[in-house]
């Protein structure tokens, strides 16, 4: 199960008996530093929590440590799976970029709770999260400028609807959008591809030629150029299906 770490500090002198969403903690008073209480939280219930903790006052210091997965998984068979959309959630820092690129940082740990396949929107630019070097470092999908004069911007994220886990290695995801991700195959609907031509005139020899060599030059004249073209029509098709799927991934470039 994916869970949330906290570092839960309280400057004041009374405790704190807090009661959330699918969790509860009680925070002493006083505990600060190496007293702090550290806390697992439930990944899905983790933002409204760590709102909520925030409101106990200005003695609470909430420190988000990133998301790790416990290990502790349901084995029963699934017969039926409903995956609900995730809520678009707003970042709690700025993000930058280094002019226009696909690196994409921030500071405070704001990329704690991004995961790989996360939409992205900043300044009305939308991108998708390809991978995650750190909880202040993310890789989309292609460039961007989100640098503002090293301002940066306000951003929003949705995780993705589902998340394929191999013990700890992100394999794939089904973005919430829907485009599924396996390996580093974005699986989505392409362009269409105009149909093929499925009946070709090929020119009739003339009849009854005067000797062979007659029959020879009409074959190699009209015959053989319009079975030719037709063939060279179809290679050509064929050419655009494989370079599609070469920049899908699905079979290596040529």
């Amino acid at each position: 199960m994916l869970k949330t770490k906290l570092k839960i500090e309280n400057s004041g002198c009374s405790g704190h008996d807090f009661k959330g969403a699918d969790f509860e903690v009680y925070i002493p008073g006083n505990s600060t530093g190496a007293n702090a209480v550290v806390a697992y939280i439930p990944y899905r219930v983790a933002a409204a929590n760590i709102a909520a903790l925030q409101a106990l006052g200005s003695t609470i210091t909430v420190t988000n440590l990133g998301v790790i997965d416990d290990g502790v998984h349901d084995s029963t068979q699934i017969t039926k799976l409903i995956v609900g959309g995730a809520p678009a959630v707003t970042g709690n820092e700025k993000l930058l970029t280094s002019g226009s690129s696909t690196t994409v940082a921030t500071t405070n740990n704001a990329f704690a709770l991004v995961l790989p396949g996360a939409t992205i929107v900043a300044n009305g630019t939308t991108r998708h999260v390809v991978s995650k070097t750190n909880s202040n470092t993310i890789v989309v999908d292609s460039a961007v400028d989100w640098n503002n004069s090293g301002a940066g911007y306000a951003f929003t994220y949705k995780n993705p609807l589902l998340i394929v886990n191999d013990d700890g290695t992100v394999r794939g995801w089904i973005r919430s959008d829907g485009v599924m991700a396996l390996g580093s195959i974005v699986l989505s609907q392409q362009a269409h591809i105009a149909d093929a031509v499925v009946e070709h005139a090929i020119t009739d020899p003339v009849d009854a030629p005067t000797d062979a060599d007659a029959l020879r030059e009409d074959l190699v004249t009209n015959v053989i150029p319009s079975i030719e073209t037709a063939l060279n029509a179809l290679g050509g098709k064929v050419n655009t299906i494989l370079a599609n799927f070469e920049a899908l991934g699905l079979n290596a470039a040529s």
